[in-house]
């Protein structure tokens, strides 16, 4: 018998981005903040979404796109794309959405001539 948190009944799709994944995409990705605080998560996404001038549907379209689809079929927990990162849950829900790890500037290291090194 199958673990009963595997069996997601909502069909695969958009529909599979959580209220808190909606809210921390638009949060954290988007800058939209409101100060308001909210009973459940589903008042606070759709108070997100207002404030960011979209919907629900058009937000969970955003974050599920064919990548991140694709890696949830093969079973990531994790999704890096290039504007997010996804945390997926054991049932292939998108549960939160946290900020890319920005990779830190190198830059190449310069050496100085005598003559740039007298001018200084």
């Amino acid at each position: 018998m199958p673990d009963d948190r595997r069996v997601n009944k909502i069909p695969f799709g958009p529909g599979r981005v959580s209220y808190h994944a909606v809210t921390r995409y638009l949060q954290r990705i988007r800058g939209v903040t409101i100060t308001e605080r909210f009973a459940d998560h589903a008042n606070e996404a759709f108070a997100h979404c207002d404030a960011a001038g979209v919907t629900l549907e058009q937000v969970r379209s955003l974050i599920w796109s064919k990548g991140v689809a694709m890696a949830i079929e093969q079973g990531f927990r994790q999704i890096g794309t290039s504007e997010f990162i996804v945390i997926v849950s054991i049932d292939g829900t998108v549960v939160t959405i946290c900020e890319p790890h920005s990779k830190p500037q190198l830059r190449k290291l310069k050496i100085r001539s005598s003559r740039e090194q007298a001018n200084e």
